[in-house]
């Protein structure tokens, strides 16, 4: 005859072997014979756990701890078995209760640890992971989730210690390759990080994750195509991966492939309807491609979900919600930017301690400009005269770039424009932040803030003691690593302070620089070659179409029904854009013939073509920028549409900086008041284009060496304040 411990043995050599249902079988049969039996009732805990029943498990568990209360593997157990039911607080208690029973019982911290993390609690889980570890120095989980605890904390550089003590202890722990490779790609190590991701994959090839990590990392390198296969092969392991699908849309973006982007996106939002990260990238997606269908509602979802702190778990990025077709405001503007950097940027530990109060000025500010844009690119148009432009008895100036050379004369002229200039691409965020220190700058101007490809991360290393949000990004930060933003009175008014996490430093006249050397300009081609009628008004408005909108666009119609002999003259964006542009005109009852679109040239060959348009209109909520000052470059006057936003006023600041105030309009009837007065008066035109053509020499928008005695006025303020103690 068997007895209770013989067919508990039995059961256990079932349980251990995944025979599942044969040793349930036998532990009820224990139970039968003797109710109290605890180790059955713990044995079919642990059982139902496995099995994927936790209630079950929670019930078995918990009678096993009313007869055995001080058992602390039980309770260790039912920890476990309530976080993976997401009943935290319990499981902590559980832990916590196992761990008084038993202070030397590591699995318990671990578990503990874990519980913390998933609480949010990182700093408290990290304190348990160490108690593990120094009860179990082999112990590779507790190495590794302290290494993920570390990460959520942005602590990069000591999450990858941590990750590699893991695998010091266990070389084929895939979570911990798969871990090193989100903390090298983090800091910036491309090759080390497509290197774990590979060897993540090859120790398990069905790891979906570890293949869109690599992708990213491809795509980070120019390797499109690899980069598509990764993502592909991701869905393909995981059919219901919307992150997949969402980095397939941002792909076809690079492709100019806009329809296939959103067709990814929608296939993403199908996977998580509720995602307002996914819908700002549908949305964005739609912009580009100027695909209205359901936009406004789209648009509407996700700036009610911006009133609402719950709804911003996501990273929606700051840059794409700012420019959607139905206006946000700059709360709305600072709320996302502070969760971006919530879940983004973690207030990693400064490189260094930037002392104050008793800083005597050096006899030369140290001034470093941060950008990936220091190529044939808007940016650098707008600034080169500014760095050649500088004091140096008063200044030394510092270019860091971390974007490729595409050894352009521009390119070449910034380079050249600097004291120094430093190619940081292929240095990581910390070594990046470690030069600056070493070069011992004292105010660090980012140029980029949240638009593509910037590195925010170098910034949160705090590598000099001042640090400026300025030209790139039209809007907050949203972060405490970031004290000032540079602008006008205009484009952000003092009152407004409260909606900016950055201080504001005005400038005045204009915040935007502009290069004031003579450019470069080709010959103006005739109106035939271009595909304009030669007696027709033309407006233009050579904005991205990311900027277009429904709202604009039917006031455009409006201006166009009212100047019956007038065209509109608009950037050829992509094929699938200029289709779907013609659609929306002939349903709003305006023949499509009446758009014309002009394809992408060089710089120089676009300018001359300014010269063939009558009046520049602009696009709301989101203004031209460099674009509205190429046309007044080319003094082709502007109408604009003024909000109440940074992005929205940056046309009326030039415009008001070149003496033409009076073409800055506040609501969409005076817009569409002033364009067609303007088309059906000649005589006011002329008289405009006239005064503008006498204002540019005399104005400083222009002017590169005013400007840079005005942001070197900005800097000596801020140098005061910091010397001084002053708040930020």
């Amino acid at each position: 005859m068997t007895t209770i411990r013989e067919a508990f043995a039995i059961a256990m050599q079932h349980h251990h072997a995944n025979r599942f249902e044969q040793a349930f079988q036998i532990y009820q049969q224990i139970l039968k014979v003797d109710p109290q039996n605890v180790e059955a009732l713990h044995a079919i805990g642990v059982l139902a756990f496995q099995a994927g029943d936790p209630q079950f498990a929670i019930d078995y568990l918990r009678q096993a701890i009313s007869i055995s209360p001080d058992n602390a593997d039980y309770r260790s157990n039912l920890g476990l078995v309530l976080s993976n039911a997401g009943q935290l607080d319990e499981a902590i208690q559980e832990y916590q209760c196992a761990i008084r029973l038993r202070p030397d019982l590591a699995e318990a911290y671990n578990n503990l640890g874990n519980a913390l993390k998933d609480q949010g609690c990182f700093s408290d889980a990290i304190e348990a992971y160490d108690r593990a570890i120094e009860l179990k120095s082999d112990f590779a989980d507790a190495h590794n989730n302290r290494a993920v605890s570390q990460q959520k904390m942005g602590a990069w550089l000591a999450s990858t210690k941590s990750i590699l003590r893991a695998l010091a202890i266990e070389p084929s722990y895939v979570e911990a390759h798969y871990n090193l490779a989100i903390s090298m790609h983090r800091l910036g190590h491309g090759s080390a990080a497509e290197d774990s991701f590979r060897n993540t994959i090859e120790l398990r090839p069905q790891y979906a994750e570890a293949h869109n990590g690599l992708g990213l990392v491809l795509l980070d390198s120019g390797r499109v195509a690899e980069a598509i296969t990764a993502f592909q092969q991701a869905i393909t392991i995981r059919p219901d991966y919307a992150d997949a699908y969402i980095n397939l849309g941002s792909v076809c973006q690079l492709r100019n492939q806009p329809s296939a982007a959103i067709g990814y996106m929608q296939q993403a939002l199908a996977l998580r309807p509720n995602s307002v990260g996914i819908k700002i990238a549908l949305a964005h997606q739609q912009q580009l491609a100027c695909q209205w269908i359901g936009i406004d509602a789209l648009t509407e979802q996700i700036i009610q979900s911006a009133d609402k702190e719950s709804s911003f778990k996501e990273q929606i990025p700051p840059f794409w919600f700012l420019c959607l077709t139905i206006p946000t405001t700059a709360e709305q503007q600072l709320r996302c930017a502070r969760q971006w950097v919530k879940q983004k940027y973690f207030g990693s530990k400064p490189l260094t301690e930037h002392s104050r109060h008793t800083i005597v000025r050096p006899q030369k500010l140290k001034i470093g400009y941060l950008s990936c844009d220091f190529t044939t690119h808007a940016t650098s148009w707008l600034v080169a005269e500014l760095f050649e432009a500088h004091d140096r008895e008063r200044f030394e100036i510092f270019g860091y770039s971390y974007g490729p050379s595409d050894h352009s004369p521009l390119r070449q002229r910034i380079e050249n424009g600097f004291d120094h200039f430093r190619d940081i691409m292929l240095h990581s965020h910390p070594d990046s932040a470690a030069l600056i220190v070493k070069d011992k700058i004292d105010i660090l101007v980012d140029l980029k803030g949240y638009t593509d490809r910037s590195r925010p991360e170098i910034l949160e290393q705090r590598p000099a003691p001042i640090h400026v949000n300025y030209l790139g990004f039209p809007g907050t930060m949203g972060a405490d690593f970031i004290d000032y933003i540079i602008v006008d009175d205009f484009v952000v008014p003092a009152k407004e302070q409260s909606f900016f996490s950055e201080r504001l430093i005005h400038l005045p006249g204009c915040y935007q620089v502009n290069d004031g050397k003579p450019r470069e300009i080709g010959v103006t081609p005739t109106r035939k070659a271009c595909g304009l009628p030669d007696d027709a008004f033309v407006f233009c408005s050579f904005n991205n179409s990311y900027k277009i909108t429904p709202v604009i666009m039917d006031g455009w119609m409006r201006i166009l029904t009212e100047v019956p002999e007038s065209v509109l003259w608009l950037l050829d964006s992509s094929r699938e854009a200029c289709d779907n542009l013609r659609r929306e005109v002939e349903m709003r009852g305006v023949s499509p013939s009446r758009l014309v679109f002009a394809p992408r040239q060089a710089l120089h060959d676009h300018l001359a073509r300014h010269q063939l348009a009558d009046l520049f209109l602009d696009t709301f909520p989101c203004n031209a920028h460099t674009t509205a000052s190429d046309a007044i470059r080319m003094e082709l006057p502007i109408v604009t549409l003024a909000g109440d936003t940074f992005a929205s006023r940056v046309a009326g600041s030039i415009l008001h900086c070149v003496g033409l105030p009076e073409l800055v309009t506040y609501s969409m009837t005076d817009y569409e008041a002033m364009a067609i007065r303007l088309a059906q008066q000649p005589t006011e035109l002329a008289a405009i284009r006239q005064r503008l053509s006498d204002n540019l020499p005399g104005s400083s928008l222009f002017d590169g060496r005013i400007f840079a005695r005005r942001i070197e006025q900005a800097f000596e303020t801020m140098w005061e304040s910091h010397r001084t103690g002053e708040s930020t």
